[in-house]
């Protein structure tokens, strides 16, 4: 049926292949169903508590609500949520569930978008050229975000989200992402006042001023960027990298393999290196690291490092101008000698507790 004006699927009845045209309403009520319906530019499916499934959404709009229907009394109301199955959100489309609407399986194609509000939820969303918009109180779960496609978090919750090559994850102020998989050049943006939470990095996570990441584990070939004013707490590198810009706060890390590089101006704290992992002091400060069992800090450019731990077979380096203080060693690491191959360091008188070291350079050979 062509609609051009207004229409209603009624409690117990089923429409099958609608084409709401621009100017044309079709409301699916509390136990309804609208099967197959296309919604052109200008129309509108409004979804009262029914249920739509295979609609195609062609440049117009579907909401999707709790409702409401009463044939004449309070006693003979009956409710439910609203809920659209197999939606497919194309050539600038919207689909917009409110609270108490739910879509499932939904794709979205061609600048279409999806924006779930408190309330409501998605379950299932495949993103392609176009966007997921999460408000506050609303969720999505199991979203996949692939090439050019996009899920903004402003302000609601993001479960289990994939984020294919060139896809996007941002979460911004009051946004949680959890267990979101960061594939080899997906992103993740988590940006002031948004969170994620054990995400699994392959591609790069950017943490930026007002954000924080927390638990996420660093594979090889992912990279984890914290910017002024971000902060990382217990990142678990598989391998990869993590940079620290200047401004930048690392709590408690976790580097089995892979590296981390802490610039001027950041600050890491409370890390343990081991296996075939490296903290590289850039400039940086580092306090209160433990390095054991093959793990490897290196002090270089001015960095400085304080109350490190260094025990079962653990290296700690002190390139030229970088500066350490209390080094700590296990009682077997103590005993043992100097590494023969990284050049003899030789003490400033002047340094005090200060463990400072200067590479002598050899003499010129005489003729």
């Amino acid at each position: 049926m062509i609609i051009s004006g207004g229409s209603t699927v009624t409690p117990g009845h089923t429409e099958n292949g609608d084409d709401v045209l621009s100017g044309g309403i079709l409301t699916v009520l509390v136990s309804a169903t609208a099967v197959g319906t296309t919604i052109e530019h200008g129309g509108l499916v409004q979804v009262l508590g029914g249920l739509t499934v295979g609609d195609t959404i062609l440049g117009g709009e579907e909401t999707v609500y709790y409702g409401t229907f009463s044939s004449g009394g309070s006693n003979s109301a009956i409710s439910g949520a609203g809920t659209a199955v197999g939606l497919t959100i194309t050539s600038r489309g919207l689909a917009v569930l409110n609270s108490g609407g739910f879509a499932q399986n939904a794709t979205i194609v061609s600048s279409g978008a999806l924006e779930v509000h408190g309330g409501a939820g998605a379950i299932g969303t495949i993103v392609g050229r176009g966007a997921v918009n999460i408000f506050l109180g609303g969720f999505t779960s199991h979203t996949t975000v692939n090439a050019t496609g996009f899920e903004l978090i402003l302000g609601g919750t993001a479960i289990g989200t994939t984020v294919n090559v060139s896809g996007v994850q941002a979460v911004h102020a009051q946004g949680t992402a959890s267990d979101t998989s960061i594939a080899a050049g997906g992103i993740q943006s988590v940006d002031s006042g948004g969170v994620a939470i054990l995400a699994t990095i392959g591609g790069t996570q950017f943490v930026n001023d007002g954000g924080i990441a927390s638990g996420s584990l660093l594979q090889s070939g992912g990279t984890e960027i914290v910017t002024s004013g971000g902060t990382t707490i217990a990142t678990v590198f598989a391998g990869g990298a993590l940079i620290l810009s200047s401004g930048a706060v690392e709590i408690g890390n976790i580097i089995a393999l892979g590296s981390e590089v802490v610039s001027a101006g950041a600050v890491a704290s409370d890390a343990r290196v081991f296996g075939q992992g490296k903290q590289i002091i850039s400039g940086g400060k580092a306090f209160a690291t433990t390095i054991s069992s093959g793990g490897t800090q290196v002090i270089a450019q001015s960095g400085t490092a304080g109350d490190t731990f260094v025990s079962a077979s653990g290296v700690a380096i002190v390139r030229a101008d970088g500066v350490e203080t209390n080094r700590r060693y296990s009682p077997a690491e103590r005993n043992l000698p100097r590494r023969a191959a990284w050049p003899k360091a030789r003490r400033s008188p002047r340094a005090g507790s200060v463990r400072s070291a200067r590479v002598e350079r050899p003499s010129a050979p005489r003729s």
